[in-house]
């Protein structure tokens, strides 16, 4: 400050590290400012209530989140077999879900389990995107076009600084302003993470407040016996992804996705884990497959 005051208040005198401390400054408060608009804007005081663990997958991780999760539900059922590395479908008679439908005619009678763990029903899972967006749990036309305007706003107005601060370095005879063109770089990739998430700020509260919700059944995981918790599996898989399946409830995990073979993460947690896992009832065999419709 005491700089600044001899400099009249003009910044763009600074010297090169002065100016770098005060680019990061400027920079983090308009990071901040961008990620208070657009969580505000996207907020809201009540959070939609979610039952199916394909909405929970889907909010997650997206298809791959809710095909993974229909994937485990089938072979917890037993109506696909993991036998020899193989993926073996069973007959989809008296499979009512549309999701897991798709998958086992997708499955074929038989493929690698490891790609069996690969597919991802993009096409299938579209009513999901649609009911999560009408909730507010994903950004609609609107607020991507808000998002849009208030980064390309934030990274103008950083760009504008920085370019500034260059022209008159150069017009001074200077040319050490590598690190700043560094710094104004990874100033507008990071504003564009934080002004674009996949999810809004209202669904990134859901996730995490579901992840509260079911660290109890997390944390007990090791319980969980296989074909016989399959309802329990499925809002592992879909809350936590297929890591928190330990060996034990689901042997078939090793050959399905080899790069993890750890045994579910412990947690500890309230007592409304082991509610929720029961509220889904039959939601998690008939789950939201019409949501979309």
């Amino acid at each position: 400050m005491r700089r600044l005051r001899e400099l009249n208040m003009n910044p763009f005198d600074l010297r090169g590290p002065e100016f770098l401390a005060f680019y990061a400054v400027l920079a983090t408060g308009v990071l901040l400012l961008l990620y208070a608009i657009r969580s505000q804007r996207e907020d809201a005081e009540v959070l939609p209530k979610l039952e199916d663990p394909y909405l929970m997958a889907y909010l997650r991780d997206g298809p791959s989140g809710a095909t993974e999760t229909a994937l485990i539900s089938l072979i917890d059922r037993k109506l696909i077999v993991i036998e020899n590395d193989q993926a073996v479908a069973r007959s989809n008679a008296g499979v009512k879900h549309p999701l897991e439908r798709a998958l086992l005619n997708e499955l074929g009678a038989s493929r690698s389990a490891a790609t069996a763990a690969g597919i991802s029903l993009a096409d299938q899972t579209d009513g999901y995107q649609a009911y999560l967006t009408k909730k507010g749990l994903l950004p609609d036309g609107n607020q991507k076009a808000a998002r849009f305007r208030d980064t390309a706003l934030a990274c103008i107005f950083l760009a504008a600084v920085s370019f500034t601060k260059i022209a008159i370095a150069i017009a001074r005879g200077r040319t050490n302003f590598i690190f700043l063109i560094i710094l104004t770089i990874i100033s507008i990739v990071v504003a564009f993470l934080i002004g674009n998430p996949r999810l809004t700020s209202l669904g990134s509260r859901v996730l995490d407040h579901l992840r509260t919700l079911l660290s109890r059944l997390k944390g007990n995981a090791d319980s969980l016996r296989p074909n016989e918790n399959t309802q329990d599996l499925m809002l592992l898989a879909a809350v936590f992804g297929v890591a928190a399946i330990p060996l034990t409830a689901m042997p078939e995990r090793q050959m399905l996705y080899p790069q993890n073979t750890s045994s579910g993460d412990s947690g500890g947690g309230g007592d409304s884990g082991s509610s929720c896992g029961s509220s889904c009832g039959g939601g998690c065999g008939g789950g939201c497959g019409g949501c979309g419709s």
